[in-house]
């Protein structure tokens, strides 16, 4: 064999490990390429509605639709809650759940989230509302979410899409809550993620 032939044999050698290994990265890294990969949950330890302690790793094994809101807003919070209150009639799976995190948690207190749960059914540990120290929660909405939250004079402005989050806590879609389409296809993509968990 002369060195021409050793030389495209070897490089055909390295492309097909350097093919091998990308393959292998991407099975460990994404389960589902198919899907946007917006960034993993960053570390968090928030309370739940029942003064529970509830962190990122909670994410793990299951698929989270979430979204931030405040019950004092007048706005489009109840409107939001609405919708995820038809999402979990929709979504009755057990390994879906469905997390609201408060923009006002100096006001909203695991009691007034409660509260607040009681007006659109939410479920027991289907639903989780949580809240915390302002910090956490803003800069969990900015850096690991990637949303707009500001609290201006008169007024908190937040982000009303809604997130579809998967099994390994990566960030996999945003919605309009006002959008049906988007809707429909929130609805859609958590069910194809679930089919996922459940295939493993």
């Amino acid at each position: 064999m002369n060195t021409k032939h050793i030389i495209l044999l070897s490089a055909v050698v390295v492309v097909g490990v350097v093919s091998a290994s990308i393959k292998l990265f991407n099975t460990t890294t994404d389960t589902n390429p198919q899907m946007p990969n917006i960034g993993t949950v960053p570390e968090f330890s928030l309370l739940t509605q029942d003064s529970v302690e509830f962190t990122n790793n909670d994410l793990s094994g299951q698929i989270t639709i979430a979204d931030f809101i405040f019950t004092s807003c007048s706005g489009p919070c109840p409107l939001m809650s609405s919708k995820m209150e038809e999402l979990q009639e929709q979504l009755p799976e057990a390994k879906i759940k469905l997390l609201s995190f408060s923009v006002d948690p100096e006001y909203d207190t695991p009691s007034i989230l409660k509260e607040y749960g009681h007006k659109f059914n939410a479920k027991q540990d289907k639903w989780i509302f949580l809240t915390g120290e302002r910090k956490a929660i803003y800069s969990l909405a900015r850096y690991g979410f990637k949303l707009t939250v500001e609290d201006e004079e008169y007024a908190i402005l937040h982000s009303t899409k809604f997130i579809l989050i998967d099994d390994k806590a990566i960030i996999r879609g945003y919605y309009d809550y006002e959008d049906s389409t988007a809707m429909l296809r929130l609805i859609n993509e958590t069910r194809n993620l679930l089919s996922l968990v459940n295939g493993r």
